[in-house]
C-alpha cells in the first residue's frame, strides 16, 4: 500500500494508552513521499470531529490544531499527536480525501516545529491583580512571547 502525504483515511488507533488519542477515526498521513515508499509505517495525525476544537479560543488560536473539512470528512487534525502506524494491519487502505499541497504544506510547518530547539506550545498567561500576585491561563501556543511563557 502506498500511500502519499496529504491522504485521509480511516485508522484504528486501538489499543491507546493514556491520553493517547483512541479508537477508530480519520487520520491524515502527514510523513512524506519518499518516507512512505520506503517503509512499512506511516506517520499520521488523527482528526477529532469534538466540538471543543472548533469552538474554545485556546485550540481555534492554536496552530496545532487544524480545521478539516475535506468531502465527508470534518474535523480538527491533532498535530501534537503523530503516530507511526502500519496502515496495513490498522486500515482498510481507502483513501477517504486528500489535502491540498499548499494546505499539507502549511501543516507540515506546523508539525516540524516540535522538533526544532526554543519553541514552546504552552502559553501561561499571568494577569497582575496585586503586587506579585498573577492569575494564571494555560493554554494555547506562542513562540517565543513573553506574557509568561514558560519553556
Amino acid at each position: 500500500m502506498k500511500l502519499k502525504q496529504g491522504a485521509i483515511l480511516w485508522i484504528n488507533l486501538d489499543p491507546a494508552k493514556g491520553t493517547e488519542t483512541k479508537k477508530k477515526r480519520p487520520c491524515l498521513v502527514v510523513s512524506n513521499d519518499h518516507y512512505n515508499r520506503y517503509f512499512n509505517t506511516v506517520l499520521v495525525v488523527p482528526i477529532s470531529t469534538s466540538d471543543k476544537y472548533r469552538t474554545l479560543e485556546k485550540y481555534v488560536k492554536s496552530p496545532l490544531f487544524i480545521k478539516i473539512d475535506k468531502g465527508e470528512i470534518h474535523g480538527t487534525a491533532l498535530l501534537q499527536h503523530v503516530r507511526a502506524v502500519d496502515p496495513t494491519k490498522r486500515s482498510d487502505g481507502e483513501v477517504v480525501a486528500n489535502l491540498s499541497q499548499q494546505e499539507i504544506s502549511s501543516i507540515s510547518t506546523n508539525v516540524q516545529q516540535f522538533f526544532l530547539k526554543n519553541r514552546c506550545y504552552l502559553l501561561i498567561k499571568a494577569k497582575k491583580i496585586a503586587p506579585n500576585i498573577y492569575i494564571i491561563d494555560i493554554g494555547g501556543y506562542f513562540n517565543n512571547v513573553f506574557e509568561g511563557l514558560f519553556c
